[in-house]
């Protein structure tokens, strides 16, 4: 197949991967990238709401380096190829890395909203009866009750992370006063990777390592 967009984001290992990669935009960091890690590789994940089809790096001089599928790829429909577009697997594999260093139990996952598997992610904190939502796609208030209602009873209380503006923002401050954000942003790394096993540039909750404030 032909690609008609750029596509900036992938997963590492096979199509049911969440181990997501950001890839180095300018040739010196993708050839980094590449010397770094020659065994990786790389996939439209079903995770980013992909084909599932095989991705290889194309390198360029006189333009931005991106992702292509292979030709005997299927038809892709994804909707989001952008850097933005793997945050959700970003934020998991952060907060999963947060966990295991405070050893706390906890489960992390992802959930499709109806919009795509990028639409949020929950961490269900075990034994503390809360939960967080990082809640990254937009919403309106009907649907921020519904959630709330359901994530409560589930386990007695919910604190949302909210990564877009809106009447949910508003709401929430005035109920208790202040509203907890994210934002994810890119950041270049010496060796073309990012922080952990990602690559050239790095996505996760704050600055340019892809991290989340």
């Amino acid at each position: 197949m032909l690609d008609y967009r750029l596509v900036q984001t992938a997963v590492i290992g096979d199509k049911n991967s969440d181990l997501p990669v950001i890839l180095p935009m300018n040739a010196h960091d993708l050839d980094l990238w590449r010397k770094a890690h020659p065994t990786y590789t790389y996939w439209c994940g079903l995770q980013l709401g992909g084909c599932g089809g095989e991705l290889s790096g194309r390198r360029y001089i006189s333009k931005v380096c991106h992702f292509a599928h292979h030709p005997s790829a299927p038809v892709c429909r994804r909707a989001a190829n952008g850097e933005s577009s793997a945050d959700h697997l970003f934020i998991k594999q952060g907060m999963r890395r947060l966990l295991d260093g405070l050893e706390l139990p906890g489960e992390v996952r992802t959930r499709d909203l109806g919009t795509g598997p990028g639409d949020a992610v929950d961490v269900h904190l075990i034994g503390s009866h809360r939960r967080l939502r990082f809640q990254l796609s937009t919403f309106d208030y009907w649907a921020w009750r519904r959630a709330e209602d359901e994530l409560a009873a589930e386990d007695g209380g919910v604190d949302w992370i909210l990564a877009t503006d809106g009447p949910v923002l508003q709401q929430i401050v005035s109920r208790q006063g202040f509203c907890l954000r994210v934002r994810c942003e890119t950041a270049a790394v010496s060796d073309g990777s990012t922080s952990g096993p990602r690559p050239g540039t790095v996505r996760s909750p704050g600055p340019r390592s892809r991290t989340a404030r």
